[in-house]
């Protein structure tokens, strides 16, 4: 698989609340990972935005990587 920055935008970057999500493929699959490689919680991505709520993630570092079946994006 490709990168490409133009198919996933996440923001805003650091969050406190809640987390956008835009993909322009849908179908894709999201895992939020914690500082030390735990997956934390894993999402389907079915539409091309989506907001989840973090805010009951304690504070730190955490990396999301987001894949389809055409590209992949890891975002710290």
């Amino acid at each position: 698989m490709s990168e490409n920055n133009n198919s996933f935008n996440i923001y805003p970057n650091p969050v406190t609340g809640k987390l956008h999500v835009k993909i322009q493929k849908i179908n894709a699959d999201m895992v939020i990972y914690d500082c030390i490689g735990n997956s934390i919680q894993r999402f389907r991505l079915i539409e091309n935005e989506t907001i989840i709520d973090v805010s009951n993630l304690a504070r730190g570092i955490y990396y999301i990587k987001v894949n389809n079946s055409e590209a992949q994006k890891i975002v710290k």
